[in-house]
């Protein structure tokens, strides 16, 4: 059955125009397809008495009469009929164009929201992790960073050792860019059913951009995105001492996505101890990754490897995300 779409205005008018022109056409129709009129010869209606005679007439000029107000209806119908659909059309049209330019857009977006990072990018990324590493290495234990002293008093500071720490800080950046590339290439070699790995890339919107070590991107609609976050550490004390630290860059790296991005993300923190640090236990890394888990609630994971264990962490994603978006 035809019924007008009063779901949207425009859809409205063009449907009632379209209505209209049909009451236009069927109006007319049926009535001049059957007006009652009796047909009656001259002759016999002369010989009629003068009183149905006059009855006759009447009734035929009636029927005359309103032939005349059946065609103005269909003209007004149709006039009508014509300027609903003109107009509605009109603003559908220009509704529909608002639409699809809506739909370009975010089409457009989806394409270039995930941008692969160029390499300076990536340098110096690599080189200010080196240094927050190099700098947490120089703290003692249980150092705080000392506030400024007051006005009109001086204070020794311990004069860093540059060459010291300059070597230091050679040491971390290599031992970063081995670990990310062991890392990158250990993943993109694994297939995953549910998800596609890109590494070292970024979400741009305008001047705003988030930065991921890697984005494991879910293939089907409604699933979670996961943001991979890799962190080198030389020193299980470093660890400890900054894990609160690497969960908050997590969540917030998550948030700050989740804007930007018309998708869900949950996370992935990956702590990684290079080969010529000192090892730490399986059961020590258990209780860090327990304690990395408390700080990141539901929302992410964390996994503590040494580097010797890098090709397994493709497993150990299948085994947090993989096995549960099934």
């Amino acid at each position: 059955m035809f019924r007008t779409d009063t779901g949207n205005f425009n859809r409205f008018l063009t449907s009632l125009g379209l209505l209209m022109l049909l009451g236009a056409l069927l109006v007319p129709y049926f009535y001049f397809g059957d007006t009652n009129t009796l047909q009656i010869p001259a002759q016999k209606l002369k010989s009629l008495t003068p009183v149905a005679q006059e009855a006759l007439e009447a009734r035929q000029r009636r029927n005359h009469d309103l032939e005349n107000w059946i065609l103005g209806l269909s003209v007004l119908l149709a006039l009508g009929g014509i300027a609903a659909l003109l107009f509605g059309g009109r603003r559908l049209r220009s509704a529909q164009k608002k639409e699809d330019a809506a739909i370009d857009r975010k089409a457009k977006r989806d394409d270039v929201e995930i941008q692969q990072m160029s390499q300076s990018e990536v340098e110096e990324k690599r080189e200010e992790q080196a240094r927050e590493s190099v700098q947490e290495e120089d703290r003692r234990p249980g150092e705080e960073t000392p506030p400024p002293p007051r006005t009109g008093t001086t204070r020794r500071v311990p004069s860093p050792d540059p060459e010291g720490s300059a070597a230091r800080l050679r040491d971390s950046r290599r031992a970063i860019e081995r670990i990310e590339e062991a890392v990158r290439d250990a993943l993109k070699s694994s297939e995953f059913d549910s998800y596609e790995f890109l590494y070292e890339v970024k979400t741009v919107s305008g001047r705003q951009q988030v930065r991921m070590d890697g984005l494991f991107r879910a293939k089907k609609p409604g699933r979670a995105d996961v943001i991979l976050e890799l962190k080198v550490m030389r020193q299980s004390r470093m660890i400890r001492v900054r894990l609160r630290n690497f969960a908050d860059a997590v969540l917030a790296l998550i948030t700050r996505y989740g804007q930007m991005v018309p998708r869900q993300a949950t996370g992935w923190l990956v702590i990684v101890v290079p080969e010529e640090a000192e090892p730490i236990a399986l059961e020590d890394r258990r209780r860090l990754e327990d304690q990395a888990n408390d700080s990141l609630v539901t929302v992410a994971k964390a996994t503590v490897s040494e580097e010797r264990e890098i090709p397994q962490l493709a497993s150990k994603f299948v085994e947090l995300f993989e096995s549960q978006a099934k």
